[in-house]
């Protein structure tokens, strides 16, 4: 299966290739978007106007209706642990998530988050166990090679699942999705998305005879849109670093090159390259098919795409085994494609 990380940490390929080596000072603190004072005064007790006691009460029964969606997504989680164990799954992984979402469980108290539970803990929490779940799921999607006639169907559950996570995030107060899960967990996310569509996507585009792509035209444009935009959406989540923000060994001048560019893992030069072919695909078969696209704003992202994913490859990777063969290739043909 191409590269979906179990254990969460998306600085971690399957190639075990560690990326960034070196020790990074950050010089100056990002700076999340501030809460709303209405979730601030809320919680601090500084709410002294009866205007100020209406948004105090709005802010706990949002917080406790928040709080019952984690709980109802909690125990739907369970239910599809269990039927996952019963087909032997990853059975490791999905005992240690089994623990996590009945730990979960335990702090959740009548629907409301107890006072001593901070809420981006248990959102983050959540994340990852669901991250491990739909793991195991795409596991045995890409088991069958995406053969399965409800394949697209449980695709698109998986993606679902993830979404909510997105969702009970805003829902519970968060301004943004990175806020309350962190930027590790945000990219992480959004990557499962667009690498999972990307798989089915390359799965349906390998088939010899083309029968599902004959007959599924607009599905798989679709699919190929919805796949670049979580990719791009992946990639913009952290924004490239400056040479003065950072502070690295002198031997170390290429991962600092890597940060420039904004590729803080493998999964960020894979989401480049996933992304640039996707795009090729888009521009392709939507000619092919005679289909209306913009291709005016696909054709040239695919090419940056491939131009940064080349560009780091022949640079600051090259002698970590990767290979831009392929991508040359694309980049090549969306030029020609171009002069068109």
């Amino acid at each position: 299966m191409v590269e979906t990380e179990p254990k969460l940490n998306i600085m971690n390929h399957t190639e075990k290739r560690n990326v960034l080596k070196a020790r990074l000072e950050i010089k100056s603190e990002r700076l999340l978007s501030e809460r709303n004072d209405l979730r601030q005064n809320a919680k601090e007790g500084t709410c002294t106007s009866s205007k100020d006691g209406e948004g105090h009460q709005h802010w706990v029964a949002m917080e406790e209706a928040a709080a019952k969606e984690i709980t109802d997504e909690v125990d739907n989680l369970i239910r599809i642990v269990e039927d996952l164990k019963i087909k032997s799954v990853v059975p490791t992984l999905l005992e240690s998530s089994f623990s996590k979402l009945l730990e979960l469980k335990g702090r959740l108290k009548q629907g409301k988050l107890s006072k001593d539970t901070s809420s981006k803990e248990v959102l983050q929490d959540l994340a990852k166990v669901v991250l491990d779940i739909t793991y195991c799921r795409e596991n045995r999607l890409a088991d069958n090679d995406f053969s399965d006639s409800d394949s697209l169907e449980r695709v698109h559950a998986i993606i679902r699942s993830l979404e909510h996570v997105e969702n009970i995030t805003k829902h519970t107060g968060f301004g943004t999705v990175v806020e309350g899960l962190g930027e590790e967990l945000a990219e992480c996310i959004e990557w499962r998305k667009g690498a999972l569509v990307y798989m089915f996507c390359q799965s349906k585009e390998g088939d010899d005879d083309h029968s599902w792509l004959n007959a599924n035209h607009d599905t798989f444009l679709a699919l190929l849109q919805q796949g670049i935009q979580h990719l791009t959406a992946m990639l913009n989540i952290r924004r490239p670093l400056n040479a003065e923000d950072v502070t690295v060994l002198s031997s170390e001048s290429d991962v600092l090159e890597l940060l420039e560019k904004g590729i803080y893992s493998d999964v960020h030069a894979l989401s480049l390259m996933y992304g640039g072919e996707m795009c090729y695909w888009l521009v392709t078969y939507s000619r092919r098919w005679d289909r209306p696209l913009d291709t005016a704003q696909a054709l040239p992202l695919g090419k940056r795409l491939l131009q940064d994913y080349i560009g780091a490859v022949e640079g600051p990777l090259q002698d970590a085994g990767w290979n831009c063969a392929r991508a040359r290739m694309l980049l090549a043909q969306l030029d020609e494609e171009a002069q068109c």
